[in-house]
């Protein structure tokens, strides 16, 4: 108990002399937000890349590697994957979509 009182009268002698700023004690929380913060970016960028060339993986880890901004700008520059069109197996002739 001495031992926790002396640690928390040494922590608050340090921050009255500036020593120690209040915000380094908020170090760890701010981490941890920023990181969610990264990863909801780079998770929001293969959803939006789902569909382009690279597809929601490839998007995803280019993003995580090569953080979101680069990541971004690789998914708007990737071509947008085309349509699969079904061809009959017999003939090759393009198949209707059927609604």
């Amino acid at each position: 108990m001495n031992l926790r009182l002396n640690r928390r009268l040494n922590l608050r002698l340090r921050i009255n002399a500036g020593l120690l700023d209040r915000n380094d004690l908020l170090g760890g929380m701010n981490m941890i937000i920023i990181a969610a913060v990264y990863l909801g970016l780079c998770f929001l960028i293969a959803l939006i890349g789902s569909r382009r060339k690279f597809g929601f993986w490839g998007n995803l880890f280019c993003s995580l590697f090569l953080t979101p901004v680069i990541g971004a700008i690789v998914m708007l520059a990737s071509d947008i994957q085309p349509e699969k069109i079904e061809k009959c197996p017999n003939c090759d002739f393009p198949l209707e979509k059927r609604t």
